[in-house]
C-alpha cells in the first residue's frame, strides 16, 4: 500500500514569520477555489437530475441560465469567504513558528476535511430533499437533523442510496484533501517565501487581502453587496435553489424565507 499510494511532500516552513502565516492563508485560498470548482460540478448534477431530465427543459429560458451562472458565483464566493476566516486564526498563530506552525498545518488539514464533509454532506442531502419535497431545505431541517439524526435519515433510507453516497463521499474526500494538500505543499515551496523579501511578501499579503475583499461582498467592501433577493433569478424555484445550494441555504434562510425562495416546484 505503501508503494501504491504517491508520496506527498510536507508543507515547508518558510523562515519569515510572515511569510509562515501567508502560506497556510494561501492554502486557504487554494481550498475556497477547490470548493468553486466542487460547486460548479454539484451545479451541473441538479441541472442535469432536475431540468435537463423534466419537462422543465423545453420551458427554461436561456436568460435563466445564465442568470443562475452570474448568481451562482457570487454566493460560491461568499461561501468561499466564510470558511477562509475561520481558517485565518490557523494563519495567524502559525506566525509563532516552530513546533505550532507544524501544528497548525495539522490543523488546517483537519479544518478542510471538516469543511468538505459539510459540504458533501449538505448537498448531498439536498438532493435527496429536493426530489423528495420538491424544494431545498434551510435552517429548521438542519436543525431537525442535528437532532435526531438517524431518525432524520430513516426517512430517506427506503428511497435513497445513503451507504453508497457516504462511500461516494469518503473517496472524493480523500482526493479532495489530497489535492489540496500537495497544492499546498507546491505553495510553501515558492521562492517568494525564502529570506526576508519584504516587498514580495506584501505583494503576497495584498493578493490575499484582494481576494477576501472581493469574495466578502459586504457594505463595506462592494458597492452591490451580496443578499438574498440575488438568489431569485428566475420564475422557477428549482432554478433559483440551484443558485444558493445547500449550506448558503442554510447561511440566508431567513432571508430567504419571506421570498418564497423555500416553495415546491408548481
Amino acid at each position: 500500500m505503501k508503494n501504491f499510494l504517491p508520496e506527498i511532500p510536507p508543507i515547508l516552513e518558510p523562515e519569515n514569520r510572515l511569510a509562515k502565516g501567508l502560506v497556510i492563508a494561501f492554502s486557504l485560498m487554494v481550498m475556497g477555489l477547490l470548493f468553486f470548482a466542487l460547486g460548479f460540478i454539484y451545479r451541473e448534477l441538479l441541472l442535469e437530475i432536475f431540468v435537463s431530465q423534466t419537462p422543465l427543459n423545453s420551458i427554461v429560458h436561456r436568460d435563466d441560465y445564465i442568470e443562475m451562472w452570474k448568481a451562482s458565483l457570487r454566493f460560491d464566493a461568499k461561501f468561499a469567504y466564510l470558511i477562509i476566516v475561520p481558517g485565518f486564526l490557523f494563519a495567524l498563530v502559525s506566525m509563532l513558528g516552530g513546533g505550532i506552525y507544524r501544528y497548525c498545518c495539522k490543523l488546517t488539514t483537519v479544518y478542510v476535511a471538516h469543511m468538505f464533509g459539510w459540504f458533501y454532506l449538505s448537498n448531498t442531502a439536498n438532493i435527496h430533499f429536493i426530489s423528495t419535497t420538491g424544494h431545498s431545505f434551510g435552517s429548521p431541517e438542519f436543525e431537525a437533523f442535528k437532532s435526531h439524526p438517524f431518525e432524520y435519515i430513516g426517512k430517506f433510507w427506503p428511497d435513497y442510496p445513503i451507504l453508497s453516497d457516504i462511500l461516494i463521499g469518503i473517496v472524493i474526500g480523500v482526493i479532495f484533501v489530497s489535492l489540496w494538500f500537495r497544492m499546498a505543499s507546491i505553495i510553501s515551496r515558492w521562492s517568494v517565501w525564502q529570506g526576508n523579501q519584504w516587498t514580495n511578501l506584501l505583494i503576497a499579503l495584498m493578493c490575499f487581502i484582494g481576494f477576501m475583499w472581493t469574495c466578502s461582498q459586504t457594505t463595506l467592501t462592494s458597492k452591490n453587496p451580496l443578499r438574498a433577493q440575488e438568489a431569485i433569478v428566475s420564475q422557477h424555484n428549482i432554478i433559483n435553489t440551484i443558485v444558493v445550494g445547500a449550506p448558503m441555504s442554510i447561511y440566508y434562510d431567513e432571508q430567504l424565507r419571506p421570498l418564497g425562495y423555500f416553495k415546491s416546484e408548481e
